[in-house]
């Protein structure tokens, strides 16, 4: 967070990142660690295909998982990106998101070394970035399961019933949607996920 002119606080994910692993800064300030939308398209199919194939959560990175996205041209690296963040602790399927960023360190540059920094700076930015959609995909496996508790409530109206069967459908809609194709769900939408209505 950082303070603007006008006196409200901003985010800033490049602040975040120079204050997380400072080596970072060093380098090229133009070298953005955001991964790019295509690249978030990537990941997102490989994760629910590969979900799909091994019976895992799809929220679980695994060793094919940077290079699925674009971030490594090598499937040799990508695995030991994968052995690296997970024996820090970043990747862990145990862990509420299956990852938790507060792990990254300053040590990171020197733990990812075998790959380029732009490659480490892409990673870190994969981190975060599936961090948010862990935390997405949670909040919509928590509104589905409240819906469908209403939907099986004997004192649910039938009017309400209709209501919650769409409101199913829009999660599955949702659930369903990569993410260059979702709509601006912004802090609203986010807080609806977090605290949907109830049914009597």
């Amino acid at each position: 967070m950082y303070r603007k002119p006008s006196g409200s606080m901003g985010f800033s994910f490049n602040r975040l990142m120079t204050n997380t692993v400072p080596n970072f800064a060093n380098d090229n300030p133009e070298d953005d660690a955001d991964i790019t939308s295509t690249q978030k398209d990537l990941l997102w199919l490989h994760q629910l295909g590969a979900a799909e194939t091994s019976g895992r959560s799809p929220m679980t990175l695994d060793e094919l998982s940077t290079f699925s996205a674009g971030i490594v041209t090598s499937q040799k690296n990508s695995a030991r990106i994968h052995k690296e963040l997970v024996k820090n602790g970043i990747i862990n399927p145990a862990a509420p998101l299956g990852i938790d960023t507060t792990r990254i360190t300053q040590r990171l540059p020197h733990e990812l070394a075998f790959v380029s920094v732009h490659a480490q700076r892409k990673t870190v930015g994969m981190l975060f970035f599936w961090e948010q959609e862990a935390l997405r995909w949670r909040l919509l496996d928590q509104e589905e399961s409240e819906l469908k508790s209403a939907l099986e409530d004997e004192g649910t109206s039938d009017a309400a019933k209709r209501e919650i069967k769409v409101r199913l459908e829009g999660v599955d809609m949702r659930r369903g949607m990569k993410p260059s194709s979702r709509p601006d769900e912004g802090d609203h939408s986010a807080h609806q996920e977090a605290h949907p209505p109830q049914y009597s």
